[in-house]
């Protein structure tokens, strides 16, 4: 399988590396416990050569008659363990974030509806082998993030 502009130029910049054992030490978050979890879990299972592993959690708190605010946080581990060598070391680690505040203006025993408003967050981190990618390589493959804002419409019923 060919390699990606990206991951040739990582596999080209950080070959080098792996054969000098030179990486920067990676600092520890608290978010990172569960990343650690999973790290774990895609180790012991099929030998390390599990591609990945997803954890989530989500709440969603009455505030009221008609309002509620749904939280959730999830966490992946994802191996490239279908790319040949020194690309199958590469991992990415991923922590989401997402708040959704929901107004629930009409309901009956036919149909409900609602308004929602949420905002989502992702940090992923790529790895070599464990360790953090060395400061030439693009900020984008070290560490992308996005965000978003969400609005939005929601029905449902039943006809007859």
């Amino acid at each position: 399988m060919p390699l990606s502009h990206s991951h040739q130029y990582l596999a080209s910049t950080l070959q080098a590396r792996i054969k000098k054992n030179r990486f920067p030490a990676i600092r520890t978050r608290s978010s990172e416990a569960l990343i650690s979890n999973l790290d774990q879990c895609t180790s012991q299972y099929a030998g390390g050569r599990l591609a990945s592993a997803i954890g989530s959690l989500s709440y969603t708190v009455p505030i009221g008659e008609s309002f509620s605010f749904t939280v959730a946080f999830g966490a992946s581990r994802r191996k490239l363990i279908e790319l040949e060598l020194p690309a199958d070391d590469f991992s990415t680690d991923q922590i989401q974030e997402f708040g959704q505040l929901e107004w629930e203006f009409s309901e009956s025993l036919s149909q409900r509806w609602s308004l929602v408003l949420g905002l989502s967050a992702s940090s992923s981190r790529t790895t070599l082998v464990g360790q953090q990618l060395p400061p030439t390589a693009p900020e984008i493959v070290k560490r992308p993030q996005t965000g978003y804002l969400r609005l939005g419409l929601s029905g449902g019923g039943q006809a007859g």
